[in-house]
């Protein structure tokens, strides 16, 4: 059993990490509010106010596997250039490298149909900051 002077302090760290908690919950709230205003007006993508800046940008993801969107890319490109495109395979699977995919892409045709159809829209993700 801890001493007196050391069950006070875990109580007070108990006490004021369930009021951490609290406020987190009370922040998540009010930043979903935040979105949900940012959404509703016009689709803003910024706010600010003395202080604080608010972004509000839909994300991207891609699907890099061999077998995917992504295939018909291997198909024009010389071994060589293949490569270049193509991630390291130890430890992850081998799979597009989208930098290079994107380059490519920039040509237009089969390179930006594939990532086109490698191109996964994410919902708005909100991110707040405070400034100087």
């Amino acid at each position: 059993m801890s001493d007196p002077a050391t069950n006070k302090l875990l109580r007070d760290w108990q006490s004021c990490d369930a009021d951490i908690r609290e406020l987190e919950i009370e922040r998540r709230i009010i930043e979903n509010q935040i979105a949900e205003a940012m959404t509703a007006n016009n689709e803003a993508e910024f706010a600010t106010i003395p202080g604080v800046e608010a972004t509000l940008k839909p994300g991207v993801d891609y699907r890099k596997q061999l077998d995917g969107p992504l295939a018909v890319i291997a198909e024009q490109l010389s071994p060589d250039e293949l490569s270049r495109v193509l991630n390291n395979p130890k430890p992850a699977p081998r799979q597009f490298l989208i930098p290079e995919i994107k380059k490519l892409a920039k040509q237009g045709g089969v390179f930006k149909s594939a990532l086109d159809a490698a191109t996964l829209s994410l919902p708005p993700r909100l991110r707040i900051r405070s400034v100087e």
